[in-house]
């Protein structure tokens, strides 16, 4: 018995892991958006903020009301990536669940958490974050109506 073969056991395909992961890919991409906007709007100058009420497009006037009210912009992005984050992290325990079975409770834990945190922070918070600080104007334009 090899190493791994202690630690867990792969299952038979099931249908569920194919909704599964789609929902994740796409609460993941919901995660990248509001941690983006969150950098964008907050990175955007004064200059960028005067171009932006000079042009008056619908994604504008977004950009403006949302930073009118910085306080209430920045607790619903915060909560709404938290709730996205923590559906992220129960349906990805469920699909690891659906995918394997580990024969240790300790070796579980670190597969699930390793790799649940390394996805989420690598694609829900870092590469968004960085692409907004280069691009806040963009991404604000992007996200503001949605938000």
């Amino acid at each position: 018995m090899t190493a791994l073969a202690k630690i867990l056991t792969l299952n038979e395909f099931q249908p569920d892991v194919i909704w599964l992961s789609v929902l994740i890919v796409v609460l993941l991409f919901c995660s990248a958006m509001m941690s983006g906007s969150e950098t964008s709007l907050f990175s955007l100058t004064a200059t960028d903020i005067d171009q932006i009420r000079k042009r008056g497009s619908r994604s504008d006037n977004a950009i403006l009301k949302l930073l009118s009210m910085p306080d209430y912009m920045l607790a619903t992005v915060l909560i709404g990536n938290n709730l996205v984050n923590i559906c992220i992290v129960i349906l990805s325990n469920n699909l690891l669940d659906t995918v394997m079975t580990f024969h240790s409770t300790g070796w579980e834990f670190v597969i699930k958490t390793v790799i649940v945190t390394f996805v989420l922070l690598l694609f829900g918070e870092i590469i968004p974050k960085v692409y907004a600080a280069y691009n806040p104007k963009g991404f604000a334009s992007m996200i503001a109506v949605p938000i």
